[in-house]
């Protein structure tokens, strides 16, 4: 957008309605994520690895990049400075959307669904689908629980 001649602002997303206490940006569910391959021998290890690395990233990279290039770099007025401060600040990781990318037989075919198809339906996808993701989410909970 460096490039572009026409001017744009940044603004966080709306309030859902008057009812809603305060504002809130929800993360990507991917942004977080790791990938470990199954021949990993010492999943401690691992685990204390990246716990290291996601918290020197924390301190050291998300700074930069918030002060550098999305207020200073890719911003064109103070006030987009300041939605990129209110945003940041009011982040929201909602549990929900990072796990629910286990749970596909719903998921991956909804926003399809809603927005891409013709067909509407959703009680009718739902019902069909609904037994396999209740099955994948009792799997889920069995692991998550697991000491």
């Amino acid at each position: 957008m460096r490039n572009m001649e026409a001017d744009f602002g940044i603004l966080p997303f709306p309030m859902w309605d008057e009812i809603q206490e305060s504002y809130r940006s929800y993360a990507n569910p991917s942004a977080p994520s790791f990938a470990i391959p199954s021949t990993v021998s010492n999943l401690e290890r691992t685990g204390i690895i990246m716990e290291a690395l996601s918290a020197e990233g924390y301190r050291t990279i998300i700074p930069e990049y918030y002060d550098v290039i999305l207020k200073v770099r890719d911003t064109r007025d103070d006030e987009s400075e300041l939605s990129i401060d209110f945003i940041g600040g009011n982040l929201f990781f909602e549990i929900t959307f990072f796990y629910s990318l286990s749970f596909t037989s719903i998921n991956s075919a909804l926003v399809p669904l809603l927005f891409t198809s013709k067909s509407k339906d959703f009680v009718s996808y739902y019902t069909k689908t609904e037994n396999a993701a209740l099955t994948q989410i009792e799997k889920f909970i069995g692991i998550m629980t697991k000491n």
